[in-house]
């Protein structure tokens, strides 16, 4: 497929869309570190190009998580969206979607270096990826979640 030329001269419109998945067991938040990163984030990343938002979400769990297809679970309704970090020169823009996962089948893969359980108190001291420009939303949004758990 060749892409638009047009695309150069609107950078400012252009996004890295992504996927992350809101995980919570009891009332605890799954975030994970990846190799080349020094910041916790949630499971997810990058919609490849023809790729729907379920089937990035299940490849990158799996990437990071292990967990197999059948057993992810989500309405893919989408619970927040927010416009975060630049990553070379490229804004990026993050779906969140409540995700439900078998817990135990949970293990490290060559993706991540570490994932960890945090209660929501934590949330605001830890370094997290950039992930929206108002983080405070981000957690209004996750503790509502927690809530409903």
């Amino acid at each position: 497929m060749q892409i638009n030329s047009k695309l150069s001269d609107i950078d400012k419109c252009l996004y890295r869309v992504s996927v992350k998945a809101l995980i919570i067991h009891k009332s605890k938040i799954l975030l994970v570190k990846e190799w080349d990163d020094e910041w916790w984030s949630f499971p997810g990343g990058g919609i490849e190009h023809g790729e729907s938002i379920q089937d990035a979400l299940h490849r990158e769990i799996y990437e990071e998580l292990g967990i197999s297809q059948a057993d992810i679970k989500s309405d893919l309704e989408i619970i927040h969206t927010g416009i975060g970090a630049v990553v070379e020169r490229l804004p990026m823009l993050n779906i969140f979607l409540k995700v439900d996962v078998p817990v135990d089948n949970i293990r490290s893969t060559s993706d991540i270096i570490e994932y960890k359980w945090f209660d929501y108190d934590e949330l605001e001291s830890l370094y997290i990826v950039p992930t929206t420009q108002d983080n405070r939303q981000l957690f209004d949004t996750i503790l509502q979640h927690v809530a409903t758990n």
